[in-house]
Parts: structure tokens; C-alpha cells; sequence
């Protein structure tokens, strides 16, 4: 678990230096924030195999997104101050290392038990059958409740014990 801290610490400083001017609009820090968030998440339950997949998706997925805010505000970088230009080195930086870490995240993920096959995730963020459902587990004949829901006909006679 160390590389992930070491992963989730330096991604935090990088992001909080880059978003003290935030050239690439607030979808760039945003994302990279929650990153971080569910970075935290995962390392205060180091257990949790599904919250560790969720923040290498999401991990992964950051990569991704900060490309395309590259691109999205290329053709407003002659119009940057050095400043600004200085905090688009430092967000290059940030995603220039992040498919080493990402890797370095997915052999960790696998260390600690996550497979990382297709039919693995496919497994993990499956719903329970039971729970969509709405079965409480009780399908045998001698636990199920008996006359729950049922509406005995009754004569008026029977209802009003008075009369």
C-alpha cells in the first residue's frame, strides 16, 4: 500500500499546485480531486477490493480526461502568462506520470487480490441477484409466512363480535 499512498500523495500535490490557476477549466481539477478522494478512500480500507478497483478506474479514466482538456484549451495557450504556462508544465508532469503509476497500481491491485480480467469487474459491480429482486431469502415453503397479504372473507357476523 505504500505505492498507493506515494501514487495518491504526489497526484495531490501536482493537482493542487495545477489548480491554483485552473487553465483547464474546473472539470480538470474536479476530476483530479475526486481522484484523490477515492485514492483516500482506498487506502482507509486497504480490504476493500471493490473501492481499490474503483479508484484504478477511475485513475485510469483521469488519464484519459486530461488529455482531452489538453486539447480543449490548446489553441488559448499563446494567450497564457508564464504563470499560467508554469502550471500547464506542472499538470504535463502530473499526466506524463500517470501511466507508470497506473501501471505500478494495477500490479498492486493484483498483489492485494483484484483480478483485473474483464469478467473479473463484470463480477465485482454485479448486483445481487437476490437484492434486485426483492427475495429476503426465505424461498422454502416451511419459513415462508403464511396468509401474509391475504384478505380472508369474512361475513359481517364474524367481523362485529357485538352483534
Amino acid at each position: 500500500m505504500i505505492y498507493v499512498a506515494t501514487i495518491v500523495i504526489t497526484q495531490a500535490i501536482l493537482v493542487s499546485w495545477a489548480a491554483l490557476r485552473p487553465v483547464f477549466g474546473v472539470s480538470y481539477a474536479f476530476s483530479n480531486y475526486a481522484m484523490i478522494c477515492l485514492g483516500i478512500n482506498a487506502l482507509a480500507n486497504p480490504s476493500n477490493k471493490q473501492a481499490f478497483a474503483i479508484f484504478n478506474l477511475f485513475f485510469t479514466f483521469t488519464i484519459f480526461h486530461d488529455f482531452l482538456c489538453w486539447f480543449a484549451y490548446l489553441p488559448r495557450y499563446s494567450h497564457f502568462d508564464h504563470t499560467e504556462l508554469f502550471m500547464i508544465s506542472i499538470s504535463i508532469v502530473s499526466t506524463a506520470i500517470k501511466p507508470c503509476q497506473a501501471a505500478i497500481l494495477w500490479r498492486e491491485a493484483a498483489k492485494y487480490g483484484v483480478n483485473v480480467s474483464i469478467s473479473s469487474f463484470n463480477e465485482m459491480f454485479k448486483l445481487d441477484e437476490r437484492a434486485y429482486h426483492g427475495d429476503s431469502g426465505m424461498t422454502s415453503k416451511s419459513s415462508a409466512p403464511q396468509n401474509c397479504g391475504e384478505y380472508k372473507s369474512m361475513s359481517r357476523k364474524d367481523a362485529n363480535p357485538l352483534s
